[in-house]
């Protein structure tokens, strides 16, 4: 009788589980950011950027909270600059999903698996050096780059649920940064050198108490006010492409602590 063909085996590992895996790395890159040594460039990178510009909490927004357009050319910029990065942390990322979903794997898949797991960390630390760089030589801190980034694509990196209601969490979005966003939006409503209209003022306030109160974790989720919308709305072809769902978990990661703990 001819032999059998052999069967491809998953090491006892079912479809899907090996994603699992991924969550780990990618937990694992985010404490490696803060202790491993490699890690000590993009830190020093990041403290330029927060001694030039100022911490992320720093930052005012404009009275109307709309984003000018040449700020949302230095974001865009800022962005492209980081295409490469981004696209090989997507092509990590589907090889991964493609072998994890994969009924059956062999010792070839499971090693380029785990190379490509073992490679996602240095990925990620290019991501985050080409994006603090990028901020220096384009001429924005990272207060002002994360304001954008939850206008521009909030609802991309935390989708509303089936009722269209956004999360009052995100996986993204830590407790510090949405903390940021209620003391950048703080500046807003204070800054007594532009204050805002009564109106938007009183917007403001209702938006501060929601995000204090673990109503949302982003700032405006669902519901941007008219003149952010209109602002944004001339670029949003532009902005689409340069959105990267695969680096949503380093997008509002820093080092630094904040000026008086904010967020901490």
């Amino acid at each position: 009788m001819a032999d059998e063909p052999r069967k491809k085996t998953r090491f006892g590992c079912s479809p899907g589980c090996l994603i699992s895996l991924v969550a780990v790395l990618i937990a694992a890159s985010v404490a490696g950011y803060f202790a491993m040594r490699p890690v000590s460039a993009a830190k020093k990178i990041e403290q330029e950027v927060n001694d030039r510009f100022g911490a992320a909490p720093t930052y005012v927004p404009s009275p109307d909270g709309a984003v000018a357009p040449e700020r949302l050319e230095v974001f865009m910029a800022v962005r492209s600059s980081m295409l490469l990065a981004t696209g090989h942390i997507e092509r990590s990322m589907a090889t991964i999903e493609a072998i994890d979903q994969a009924d059956d794997i062999d010792a070839g898949q499971l090693l380029l698996f785990m190379r490509t797991l073992v490679g996602i960390v240095p990925q990620f630390l290019d991501f985050m050096n080409l994006r603090h760089a990028a901020l220096l030589e384009y001429g924005m801190g990272l207060g002002e780059y994360f304001y954008i980034y939850a206008m521009a694509y909030g609802d991309e990196l935390c989708p509303s649920d089936e009722t269209g209601r956004p999360p009052a969490e995100c996986e993204w979005v830590t407790g510090r940064m949405t903390r940021e966003y209620a003391q950048m939006l703080r500046n807003q409503l204070d800054n007594p050198d532009d204050p805002p209209v009564e109106a938007t003022a009183a917007a403001l306030r209702r938006e501060i108490a929601a995000l204090e109160a673990g109503e949302r974790a982003l700032p405006w989720h669902g519901e941007l006010p008219a003149p952010v919308a209109a602002s944004l709305a001339p670029y949003r072809e532009r902005l689409e492409p340069l959105f990267c769902a695969e680096t949503g978990e380093m997008e509002l990661a820093q080092k630094n602590r904040n000026i008086g703990g904010i967020g901490d």
